[in-house]
């Protein structure tokens, strides 16, 4: 896989954006580490294009919000990580500043996180979709 080079032009006001934009996301992560306005427009590209292309039926996106459902919300974070980031839950609880025992809850689905946690995992592992580390448990019924 090449990497290829494109330069684009885009106002001042629209740099100041993507400026305070990444701000923002290292405000998420809490990490002190400086984002790139390079990688945010990466990581834009990506979700767009990611969305775009989505082989995600809306009747999936559907039953994942559907609202006054009994069945619990799930996340496949712990998977997602391992698989697209390969980062582990020791380096995810130090780049977001979330204890390490409360990670592993998440992570084993003992506990969901709270919407501030969800953000930080869920920025840390590029924004994925909804559908990819969210789930409806649905019991197995047995006749």
């Amino acid at each position: 896989m090449s990497n290829n080079i494109i330069s684009i032009s885009i106002s001042d006001d629209t740099l100041e954006k993507l400026q305070k934009l990444a701000n923002i996301k290292d405000f998420l992560l809490n990490n002190g580490e400086t984002t790139s306005v390079e990688d945010l427009i990466k990581a834009s590209i990506h979700f767009y294009l990611s969305r775009f292309y989505s082989d995600t039926s809306p009747e999936i996106t559907t039953q994942l919000l559907s609202l006054g459902t009994d069945y619990p919300l799930k996340n496949r974070f712990k998977e997602h990580a391992q698989e697209n980031t390969g980062l582990l839950a020791n380096h995810i609880a130090n780049q977001t500043k979330i204890p390490k025992n409360t990670i592993s809850n998440i992570f084993n689905n003992n506990n969901q996180p709270s919407l501030d946690h969800f953000l930080r995992i869920w920025v840390l592992l590029g924004c994925p979709p909804l559908e990819r580390v969210l789930y409806r448990e649905v019991p197995n019924h047995v006749d």
